[in-house]
């Protein structure tokens, strides 16, 4: 049976908890991230069919490419959101041993969705402009402010509380939390690879003399693949984090 540590751990057996969860609790976040990368991948895929249909409709336009994608991620982007919440709220009870149904998550999401949404375009903001200014500002923040779904889930923060207790709780840890976040976001790079050399479908960021319209829905939807192995890590990862730096900060 899985247990949270009750002290704080090295980073290692940070990373080492977060595995166990993540074999633990896999089945259970299983059906979020499901939809999750449903609605993740949704937006590309729809606006990939749109390109390959205007390209045989002279009635299309090629300035309807980004309307249409800012439309799709705002409707696609604010479901992702839903199970997000839900995929953190099932995550931290299966990691208490206690009993949540996923339709308890579930609803759960759907409550907790007005404050993720509002906080995180107040976060993307704050990064943006990080990036414009001098680019190291903007992956500070990046790392600073993840937690901020977790203090909205579980502690009930609003969005702005939710932002400033992320920031408080990595200040003195940025580069602890950097490092323990960093091995789910490797094993995502290395999946959509490994399925991009298998399939020899476009997947990760365009390659020289390619553009994004390049990756194909198959490229689409083998990312989705890749990302129903690892999104569950990501999050497990992020609750066993969370959990070591609030011991570390009484």
């Amino acid at each position: 049976m899985f247990t949270l540590s009750e002290q704080s751990q090295p980073i290692l057996n940070v990373i080492k908890d977060s595995l166990k969860l993540y074999k633990l609790a896999f089945l259970a976040l299983l059906p979020f991230t499901f939809f999750y990368t449903i609605f993740f991948i949704a937006p590309n895929v729809v606006l990939h069919t749109y390109i390959v249909f205007w390209k045989h409709n002279v009635m299309m336009q090629p300035k309807h490419y980004t309307h249409l994608l800012i439309l799709l991620q705002f409707i696609f982007g604010a479901c992702v959101m839903v199970f997000f919440a839900g995929l953190i709220d099932q995550c931290i009870h299966t990691a208490n041993n206690a009993i949540r149904t996923q339709w308890q998550s579930f609803v759960i999401g759907i409550r907790k969705f007005p404050f993720v949404f509002i906080a995180t375009w107040f976060c993307l903001i704050f990064i943006m402009i990080g990036l414009v200014l001098f680019i190291i500002p903007g992956i500070y923040l990046s790392i600073a402010l993840m937690f901020f779904p977790v203090f909205i889930v579980i502690e009930n923060n609003g969005p702005w509380n939710a932002i400033k207790k992320s920031y408080e709780l990595i200040r003195h840890h940025w580069w602890r939390t950097f490092v323990v976040m960093l091995p789910p976001f490797i094993l995502q790079a290395a999946a959509a690879k490994i399925m991009e050399l298998l399939f020899g479908h476009p997947i990760l960021l365009p390659t020289i003399g390619h553009s994004i319209h390049d990756i194909s829905t198959m490229g689409h939807i083998l990312l989705g693949i890749s990302l129903l192995i690892t999104i569950p890590w990501t999050v497990t990862t992020l609750i066993c984090q969370y959990h070591d730096l609030k011991l570390r900060n009484k």
